[in-house]
């Protein structure tokens, strides 16, 4: 068997979405053309398949900037992409300065490269092999071949949102007719869901509460409870399941406050572009917002009063003989709210207090003032005071039917609860030196891990409080390209 030919780059970015992109751009500009992106599938492959179908981006498309002056330049600049849409704006985007990048490319080993003479790598010279498994786009004859690069630099830019963070108390629900799991990432439309509960057999006899549960008020756990009550309320001919809401700790903002939407005010106060600290990220829930036309508000508020979704408190799971039990802690529930509310009137004084100082026209817009709130539509942050259940909890059977009472539940759960990342690539040697198993991270200082030359990109919080961004990684792109470039001076 003959041994497999390794090319020598410069530096190697692992994703082909708007980090890695960013990132190759960057560091073209400082001058460093010998680089190849491995990309897994397409380009912006986790924007074509791990999000729901009518996902559209959180922020502004004016807000859609990349290095290279690269940018939306549609008509409806305050509208949101879908996110096809998006996928073609990062297609152009990788058109436009030629990325060197390798579609349908599975990277499985990034390890150190060790010399024959066994010397050990200086700033200069190529330090880690980068092994990969290219497939053919054709199905009519599919074929794969290893590559190998060896490199001076790693950039893992794989992102934020890489694998679902599921609570490990839900393996303790039964895998039966009873309860299905969906993670947010495998979510893709209401019919997914209703169409389960129109399944399941009816017990003659017998009362069933068809329940669809959403744990987790973010912007996914938001917008995918908006878009199921929606359709239940419209599914008039079929089964109608109670949708319910699960919150814990939550981060609120209304889409728009005088006049504009709230991250115009965000962008002229540079808040995002502020520092930030790593270790403090999950702390910091992001805001639920979401991409609707109209820039209607998507809060837990709204949500109930105006598609009727029962808000409940922390989920957990207890296992018992023959069922398990799924708990609400409603009792917590009123204070996760009075916090969330009170961060979201803090911003907005703060948005006030930025319109005196700057001295703009805000005179046809409605202020924030200190009067109490009396939780109308009229108000910026009306209030939902407490849990809008007297569901505490739901028995769950394992199977079968349960012979003890009347009453069973079935119930469809959608797990939006955050992201956690993983490197099954990384060598055991990098891995075991590198791994924060704390945090599901790299450890790292503003994408510099402590091994030489492997950096990360697209973490919450990387180096600003947009790291995350679209509008944000090209900054901390800048700044690791140079980082890069400097390091590669003998």
């Amino acid at each position: 068997m003959s041994a497999i030919s390794s090319v020598a780059v410069d530096t190697v970015i692992i994703g082909g979405g708007q980090a890695g992109l960013a990132m190759s751009h960057c560091l073209m500009d400082r001058g460093i053309h010998s680089q190849v992106i491995l990309e897994k599938g397409n380009i912006g492959e986790r924007w074509r398949s791990s999000y729901w179908d009518s996902l559209h981006l959180l922020t502004p498309n004016w807000q859609t900037r990349l290095p290279g002056k690269w940018s939306y330049q549609g008509k409806e600049m305050d509208g949101f992409m879908t996110k096809a849409e998006f996928v073609h704006l990062l297609e152009g985007y990788a058109a436009s300065f030629e990325a060197p990048i390798q579609t349908n490319t599975n990277v499985i080993e990034v390890a150190e490269f060790i010399t024959n003479g066994g010397e050990q790598a200086g700033s200069s010279a190529l330090r880690f092999k980068v092994t990969a498994v290219t497939n053919t786009d054709s199905r009519a004859n599919p074929s794969s071949s290893t590559r190998i690069w060896l490199a001076r630099n790693v950039v893992l830019a794989t992102g934020y949102c890489d694998l679902p963070n599921i609570p490990n108390f839900a393996r303790n629900l039964p895998v039966s007719t009873w309860v299905r799991q969906i993670a947010a990432t495998d979510y893709k439309n209401p019919s997914q869901v209703l169409s389960w509960f129109q399944q399941q057999p009816e017990m003659a006899g017998r009362s069933i509460d068809n329940v669809i549960l959403v744990v987790g008020a973010g912007a996914s756990g938001i917008q995918i409870a908006h878009e199921l009550g929606k359709a239940v309320r419209q599914n008039r001919n079929g089964i109608q399941p109670i949708v319910m809401i699960s919150v814990g700790r939550h981060c609120r903002w209304p889409r728009k406050y005088r006049g504009k939407d709230i991250l115009w005010w965000m962008d002229q106060m540079e808040a995002f572009r502020s520092s930030a600290v790593q270790q403090d990220e999950a702390s910091s829930p992001g805001p639920q917002l979401s991409g609707y036309p109209g820039h209607t508000d998507a809060s837990l508020y709204h949500l109930h009063n105006e598609l009727g979704v029962q808000v409940v408190g922390k989920t957990t799971i207890r296992k018992s003989s023959g069922s398990s039990t799924i708990q609400f802690d409603n009792a917590m529930l009123a204070d996760c709210l009075k916090q969330a509310d009170d961060g979201c009137i803090q911003v907005l004084k703060a948005i006030d207090q930025f319109i005196i100082q700057q001295r703009l026209d805000a005179t046809n817009t409605t202020a924030l003032t200190n009067s109490p709130f009396e939780g109308s539509c009229g108000d910026p942050c009306p209030r939902l005071e407490s849990s809008t259940s007297s569901d505490t909890g739901f028995v769950l059977p394992d199977d079968g039917f349960p012979t003890q009472c009347e009453q069973a539940t079935r119930m469809c759960i959608i797990w939006a609860t955050g992201f956690t990342r993983q490197y099954p690539f990384l060598s055991e040697s990098l891995h075991e030196r590198l791994w924060d198993a704390e945090r599901f991270i790299l450890e790292n200082h503003g994408g510099i891990t402590t091994h030489p030359g492997l950096y990360v990109l697209g973490y919450r919080w990387l180096r600003r409080k947009h790291s995350n961004f679209v509008d944000g990684v090209g900054d901390d792109a800048r700044e690791l390209a140079q980082h890069i470039a400097a390091s590669g001076i003998s």
